[in-house]
């Protein structure tokens, strides 16, 4: 009897043990359930982002785990895949700047910006164009017919140095005036001291490790151009909003937590984020955030214009309420 009693109290534990591992190791949309419940630990799936992102920082800092969120790093993904890996839900949430949104929607995509990420003010650009200090490269004017690395077409990088050229360089047609490659921010300075291309226009923190390095030059970046064009965001499918609004809220809080963290503990931040990328933290540089992440219509607003004005957005196609909302974060005020 005494045996069968310690059986019974052994098949209790486990079942509270086990009830314990599924609380907290919820996988999310595959549970069925519509939102986590007081308690659970709802599992948001991410791309790897091999930058300067204060995600990482919220996830150090514990601040996604007290709204009931664990972070799934699933592995990198190119930003041109971003879209519709949200849309398929292979992945939650997605981290891209504007125009990816903007340009996803305006194809049929179903997804929407829900906590900005970076905006550019002086001091924190989003992206600078550095060349070799020993070429004779000065000036736009200089940089036409020229070879210019860039971290993919369809982002932010393109059409900056499209209104880069267009405003400093006063050419009609900027597609026509350079020449751009893409590759990966970390290949860009063996590329432009090696000869392969002629200047690089590189994100936070690799344009801080060149700098580092030397033999280079800044000749320009996104906050000489006439309008800000550093708006990046996070966002998420309709579906993913329909079916869990509670994580997304979730999701948002923790996210505007991070942000402001990391504007406010910039030293820190960037020590949790050169050990997350394996980087020297001297050679560590990061975005400033907008306030609690929230999203700033004008900036949306700009980046529909810049896509109209080069034929991928139809004037009046979309509004920038189609392209982002507020709702979700704790901060906002109608």
């Amino acid at each position: 009897m005494e045996k069968k009693y310690k059986y019974l109290i052994s098949g209790i534990v486990i079942l509270a043990l086990i009830g314990f591992y599924y609380t907290f190791n919820s996988s999310g949309p595959t549970s069925g359930k519509t939102s986590p419940k007081d308690g659970e630990l709802y599992t948001v799936k991410m791309a790897l982002y091999p930058n300067y992102d204060p995600i990482y920082v919220g996830q150090e800092k514990g601040f996604y785990l007290e709204e009931g969120i664990k972070i799934e790093f699933v592995g990198a993904l190119p930003f041109e895949q971003m879209v519709m890996a949200v849309v398929n839900g292979d992945i939650n949430v997605a981290g891209g700047h504007a125009n990816r949104v903007i340009n996803g929607i305006t194809n049929g995509a179903k997804i929407k910006a829900v906590a900005a990420t970076s905006k550019t003010i002086p001091g924190y650009p989003h992206m600078t164009l550095f060349v070799l200090e020993k070429s004779n490269i000065r000036s736009a004017k200089d940089l036409i017919g020229k070879k210019v690395a860039i971290w993919g077409f369809g982002g932010c990088s393109e059409f900056m140095m499209y209104e880069y050229m267009r405003q400093k360089a006063g050419v009609s047609n900027p597609k026509e005036s350079i020449e751009l490659v893409s590759m990966p921010d970390a290949q860009q300075e063996q590329a432009l001291k090696s000869g392969l291309v002629d200047a690089v226009f590189i994100h936070a923190p690799y344009s801080k490790k060149l700098t580092n390095t030397g033999g280079v030059i800044k000749l320009f970046d996104d906050n000489d151009l006439e309008k800000s064009l550093g708006l990046a965001a996070y966002f998420v499918s309709d579906d993913f909003i329909e079916k869990h609004p509670d994580v997304v809220k979730r999701f948002v809080k923790a996210t505007a937590k991070s942000l402001d963290w990391s504007n406010e503990h910039r030293e820190e931040a960037y020590q949790i984020t050169a050990s997350r990328l394996d980087m020297d933290v001297k050679d560590m540089e990061g975005y400033y955030s907008p306030e609690h992440g929230l999203i700033i219509d004008s900036e949306v607003q700009n980046w529909i214009g810049t896509l109209t004005k080069y034929g991928l957005v139809k004037d009046g196609q979309v509004k920038t309420s189609d392209i982002y909302t507020n709702e979700f974060n704790p901060y906002f005020k109608n």
